[in-house]
This record gives structure tokens, C-alpha cells and sequence, in this order.
């Protein structure tokens, strides 16, 4: 393997644990929940968390506030603790690696993964992935859409041989199960202006078992588009506006009672279209889903709970101890924090909810 270009090359950082991450972030939400005595910008003062190796937290009585942009001063993910970790020598998708056990690189400009138990790891992927397989594993690995680049996310020199412009989505899944995509890069960004239209796609809305876990996700039209699975860790963010005001949205579903988690996120849309969060009933009513410990922030409205006055019921959606900024906008969303909240479906919990820079309750919509 040879040594890493300079754009290859990531810069040292420390790694968070899971549970360091949730115990830092589950602090800040029951000390804003009970109104400890001190109450501080996060700009302003030392972090209230310590050992992150560990996983173990130096609880503080000081509640921080104004979390966004310095997520991570308030230990949620950031792009310090999520994505390719630091030192990590990445082969370059043709050039250095074009094949591995259960799959390779098809010369028509995309990467197809078809064999059971597949672990793609430490590689720079300027092409989509396929995965067409199940026990598959992505981890460590820096997947953009026809730029090399390296941990700015802005690269500057075009892949050779260019992608398949008919696959502009970075991760693809296929019937899949228990696929992990693990302590990944994805940059949406494309040659020229234009964005992927997503960074994760479960194309039939059928894979079961996913994992996405403390992945760095920047400037797609969707960042993640599942039903079902766990979204967790990850630092979902756009930099750039939509093109022509377009799209720019953080984890979508479109429909369904597959169980889903979406819990210690940082979820940043600085757009006033779309959302952080978006349940939608395209495919069938919403059930079974929680959201919780997250930050958002950005879009029409920051959170869309699942539920179309005379549409189907939603049920057993739980929307708990999350953090609304209100940096893009004063009410979090050009329009407010959350909408299509059903109050009286079954099982739907709206609880412990609040803002970031008052640490104020927010009521359900």
C-alpha cells in the first residue's frame, strides 16, 4: 500500500465512543430538562464532558446552550468524531484497489457489491456503491461522486474513469440485510455545482438490519433516504445551498412499520425547503419510529412527524429529548420546529423536547 496523497491523508482526532457520545449528550438534555442553576453559551466555556476514549463523562453543572455550530462542545457528533477517523491510509477505487472478496469496481463508473458478508474498508470511492448483498460491511471509507478529495470535502480533481451518471446516490442498497455502514465520508458534492441526490438510498424501502453509525454525511439532496434500521452518531450537514432552491433534506422515510431509530445525531439543513427529519406517508402510514437525542436545526420545518390530516394514522412514533436551533432560523424552521404531529395516534410520544438557546420546553405541534 503506498503512503496517502496529502488529500488522502486525515489529521489525527480523537474517537468517541458510543456510549461516551450518548452519555455526554443525554447530560445536556436532562440538565436542560431540570434547569440546573448555570446556564452558558457553548462558545463561551469548556465542554461538559471528559474521557471520551472511555466513554466516561465528567458531569458538569453548567447547561450549555447555543450548541450550533460547535455541536461537538456539546458532545454531539461532529466532523471531529464521525467519518473516516484520523490516520487512516485510504487506497484509491480504481487506481490502487478494483476488486476485494464479494466485489468490484465495474468499468462503467460504479462499484457493485454482490457477495454475502463483504467488508469494504480504509478505501477513497469516488463512485457509487451498490450493495446487492447482505452482511455487508462499509467502514473507514471516503465515498464521493467523481472527485478525489480528502477531508475538506471539497476535491478538485475529477475520477478517471467518470461515474455512472444514471447512479447519482453514493450508497445504494438492494434487498438487503444487516448492512453496516460504519465511521464513513460521504460528499455529495459533484464536478461543478451540482450535489448527489442522496447519500444513502434503500431503493425498494425493504432492507432490514441496517446499521448507520457515526458517519459524516455533507452537501447531498437527501443525506439519508431508509424505512427502517438504526441512524445514529452520524453528522448530517449542508453547506452549500440547493441548486435553483432546490432539495436539501437530512433522513427521510417515506412510509411504513418497520422499526426505526434515529437517536445522537447532529442534523444541520441550512436551506428554508425541505427538513432535518421527514416522515412521510408516500408508501403507507408511519409506525413504529423514534427519534431522540438529536440536534437539528434548518428547513420549512425542522421536523415532519408522519401524520396528513386525513391520511393514515401514525402510531408508536417517539419523538423525545431532541435539541432545536434556532441558528439558520428564528423558529428553528422558516416555519416552526415540527408539523404533521399526530397527537392522538397510538402510542405516539412527543416528550422532553427543547430549544437550544433557552433551553425551553417545546410543546407538541
Amino acid at each position: 500500500m503506498r503512503e496517502p496523497s496529502p488529500n488522502q491523508a486525515h489529521s489525527g482526532r480523537r474517537r468517541w465512543t458510543a456510549a461516551g457520545r450518548r452519555r455526554a449528550r443525554r447530560l445536556a438534555a436532562m440538565t436542560a430538562v431540570a434547569a440546573l442553576p448555570i446556564v452558558a453559551s457553548a462558545a463561551a466555556i469548556a465542554p461538559a464532558w471528559a474521557g471520551a476514549y472511555s466513554g466516561r463523562v465528567v458531569h458538569s453543572t453548567t447547561v450549555l446552550t447555543n450548541c450550533v455550530p460547535d455541536v461537538g462542545v456539546c458532545g454531539y457528533p461532529d466532523a471531529e468524531t464521525s467519518g473516516v477517523p484520523g490516520t487512516t491510509v485510504l487506497q484509491e477505487v480504481p487506481n490502487q484497489v478494483s476488486s476485494g472478496p464479494g466485489w468490484f469496481f465495474d468499468p462503467r463508473g460504479f462499484v457493485k457489491v454482490f457477495g454475502n458478508g463483504a467488508d469494504l474498508s480504509d478505501l477513497l470511492i469516488p463512485y457509487n456503491v451498490t450493495i446487492a448483498a447482505s452482511n455487508v460491511t462499509l467502514q473507514d471509507d471516503l465515498i464521493t461522486h467523481g472527485v478525489i478529495t480528502g477531508a475538506s470535502l471539497h476535491g478538485t480533481t475529477a475520477a478517471i474513469p467518470p461515474p455512472d451518471p444514471a447512479l447519482d446516490v453514493a450508497i445504494t442498497l438492494r434487498h438487503t440485510s444487516n448492512v453496516t455502514i460504519e465511521d464513513t465520508t460521504i460528499s455529495g458534492l459533484e464536478p461543478g455545482t451540482s450535489t448527489l441526490a442522496a447519500g444513502i438510498k434503500d431503493v425498494y424501502s425493504d432492507s432490514t438490519g441496517l446499521q448507520i453509525l457515526s458517519d459524516n454525511i455533507a452537501n447531498t439532496s437527501t443525506a439519508i433516504q431508509v424505512s427502517m434500521g438504526t441512524i445514529t452518531g452520524s453528522y448530517i450537514h449542508s453547506e452549500i445551498p440547493g441548486a435553483s432552491g432546490g432539495k436539501i433534506a437530512g433522513i427521510e422515510s417515506d412510509g411504513g412499520s418497520g422499526s426505526m431509530t434515529i437517536q445522537d445525531n447532529t442534523i444541520l439543513v441550512g436551506t428554508s425547503t425541505e427538513y432535518a427529519i421527514g416522515l412521510f406517508t408516500t408508501y403507507g402510514a408511519q409506525a413504529n419510529k423514534v427519534i431522540t437525542c438529536n440536534i437539528m436545526a434548518g428547513g420549512n420545518y425542522v421536523l415532519y412527524g408522519g401524520f396528513n390530516s386525513g391520511g393514515p394514522d401514525s402510531s408508536n412514533i417517539q419523538v423525545t429529548d431532541n435539541r432545536f436551533s434556532r441558528f439558520f432560523y428564528p423558529n428553528g424552521g422558516v416555519h416552526g420546529p415540527a408539523v404533521h404531529w399526530d397527537p392522538l395516534g397510538p402510542g405516539n410520544v412527543w416528550s422532553g423536547n427543547f430549544w437550544d438557546d433557552t433551553l425551553a420546553t417545546i410543546p407538541a405541534p
